[in-house]
Formats: C-alpha cells, structure tokens, sequence
C-alpha cells in the first residue's frame, strides 16, 4: 500500500489519515465540474454553466421529505402509506386530517373567530339586497305620489270647472 494519495478509487469523500479529502481527489473534482459542455448525440453539444441548479432539485429541496409532512408535496412524499384505494390510502388520511382539523376548529373555544370569506360575501351581497329594496321603495313611493298629485290636479281642475 502507498501513501494513500493516489491509490484506490478516487472520490471525494475519500480521506487521509488525518481524515482531510486528498488533496488529487478534489483537484480532479473540481476538474470535473469545470467542464461545461454535454452531449446528448454524437455531434451535438449543450452548453450549460457550471453553477446551474435544475429546477426539480428546488422543488425537492424545498417541498420534499426535508420539509414538515404538512409543507411535503404529494408526488415528493417518501413515506410508507399507499397511492391505492382503502384505509391505508393517501386519501382517506387527507380526508380524516381534514375532518379532525374541522372538529378541532368546532369544538376550540379560546379561539377568537371572524367571519369566513364566504359569509362576508353572503353578507355583503344582503347588504345590496337590502339596498335595492329601500331604493324600489322609494321609487314606488316617488311614483304613488306623482299618480296621487296628478289625480289631485284632475279633480281640483274639474271642481274649478264646475264651479265657474
């Protein structure tokens, strides 16, 4: 056995003695990872920079098995519970998380509550009915008057007639 600098395979996690990376291991490391271009066919190349972090890899790092199980995205999930149908399956633990967190919210009475969006939009949308109610009647009572006050003219213009 030599030394331990250049012997056995060569990767990045290998170590010396003083359990530091080889000093040839990360020269070729880095020589690796400076190359910039790929081929996907003979003859074709795709320049891609050294530095580029694909897209999936985020989604992974963000919304993958590293992150709480609430935050985790479905199709990341790593865990043991089956996609098929039954007790066991994603769905019906969704459905139960769902159901338990609306029993939690029915039943917790130190929270102070609002109203939801959906009861102030039927809130709102009274508030317009009601408006429109009042102005109808305004306009009918407008309309009763004016018939009332012309039916009033006709007669006093008739009496005025009669009385000449």
């Amino acid at each position: 056995e030599g030394d331990g600098a250049g012997d056995g395979p060569k990767y990045i996690g290998d170590k010396n003695d003083n359990n530091v990376p080889r000093a040839d291991v990360i020269e070729e490391a880095k020589d690796e990872l400076s190359v910039h271009s790929y081929s996907r066919h003979e003859g074709e190349t795709i320049d891609m920079p050294p530095d580029y972090m694909f897209p999936s890899y985020m989604v992974y790092v963000l919304w993958g098995p590293f992150t709480p199980a609430s935050d985790q995205l479905y199709l990341l999930r790593t865990d043991d519970t089956t996609k098929t149908k039954g007790d066991g399956s994603r769905v019906k633990i969704r459905e139960q998380e769902k159901k338990n967190k609306a029993n939690d919210s029915v039943n917790d009475t130190s929270l102070v509550r609002g109203f939801t969006t959906d009861q102030r939009i039927e809130i709102e949308n009274l508030n317009v009915r009601r408006q429109l109610m009042a102005e109808r009647k305004r306009e009918t009572s407008l309309a009763a008057l004016s018939i009332e006050d012309s039916a009033v003219s006709r007669l006093l213009e008739n009496t005025e007639k009669r009385a000449e």
